[in-house]
């Protein structure tokens, strides 16, 4: 049976999420390998510099004009939140079991929502209040005390997802007056200034085998943003992006093989209620979209 254009487009797109899922799991795995005394901040550092590097001849391309921005100030807020997104993200997953973090990282697109409500005053019903309910219900199983002891790492993830979900918002209400290259340079160079000037309190000599594991983290973190750009460029979105979820399904194995890591029942059923509810919503905000 041949297929439409459309159905074998949506087939490279979730090719391509998958493919993100991956990348993202590659840079984490990488990040975990580092040497415990090399600080978040030099990985950080590590991943700004691949992703200028990789954006330099779209703004050579541009010239000036992909630096005009009517919301300057919104531009330098995004570059500190990404920066610290980043360092929390990097942190919490360097010292937290592989799997465990990235359940929790689906939390995300939950926050994103209650802050699109604050913030930008979009407006729900029961129904997308009850989604959201149920996924916040997965996290409290997933942290039950008798299977998880609260630590730094664990409050550094939660508020990467905190920030994440506010950068999220921040673009949002840039994009209404600046271009997403403008954004996308912004966003890029000043991370990279920031993460910088920050690594330099903290440099140290590296190994041979530590830059290999920068370097690597570098390059599946660029390698996984131009997946994701493309996965949704190609494929129907309705049909793309509940494949984010193959993160977990990748990560999972991974978790056990590589680092010796185990599964609590509270961890599987956490997971599967965040997922239903991130999965649920998104159907929900694709017929709301679609109406």
């Amino acid at each position: 049976m041949s297929l439409t254009t459309a159905q074998r487009n949506s087939l490279i797109g979730i090719a391509w999420m998958i493919g993100w899922a991956t990348c993202i799991n590659g840079a984490m795995i990488c990040a975990k390998h580092l040497t415990p005394q090399i600080s978040s901040a030099m990985l950080i550092f590590m991943r700004s510099l691949f992703g200028f590097l990789v954006i330099t001849p779209l703004i050579l391309a541009q010239g000036k004009t992909v630096w005009k921005t009517q919301q300057l100030a919104r531009q330098l807020l995004s570059c500190f939140i990404a920066v610290v997104t980043m360092g929390c993200t990097y942190y919490a997953y360097r010292n937290l079991p592989l799997s465990f973090a990235t359940t929790i990282g689906f939390t995300s697109p939950l926050m994103t929502t209650l802050f699109a409500i604050l913030f930008l005053k979009e407006k729900v019903g029961l129904v997308h209040w009850l989604l959201i309910a149920l996924g916040y219900s997965g996290v409290v199983v997933i942290f039950h005390p008798s299977d998880v002891t609260l630590n730094l790492a664990m409050g550094l993830l939660v508020l990467a997802n905190v920030m994440a979900s506010l950068l999220i918002i921040n673009r949002k209400i840039i994009l209404r007056t600046d271009s997403p290259m403008t954004n996308l340079a912004y966003s890029t160079a000043g991370s990279l200034i920031i993460s910088g000037i920050v690594s330099l309190f903290f440099w140290q000599n590296l190994g041979a085998q530590d830059v290999m594991i920068l370097v690597g983290v570098g390059f599946f973190g660029v390698s996984s943003h131009y997946c994701y750009l493309h996965a949704l460029e190609i494929g129907d979105p309705s049909y793309v992006s509940p494949f984010e979820y193959s993160r977990l399904l990748i990560a999972a194995p991974i978790g056990i093989l590589l680092f010796g890591e185990t599964l609590s029942w509270s961890s599987l059923m956490g997971a599967a209620l965040i997922v239903i509810s991130g999965l649920l919503l998104m159907r929900f905000q694709m017929k709301k979209g679609a109406a």
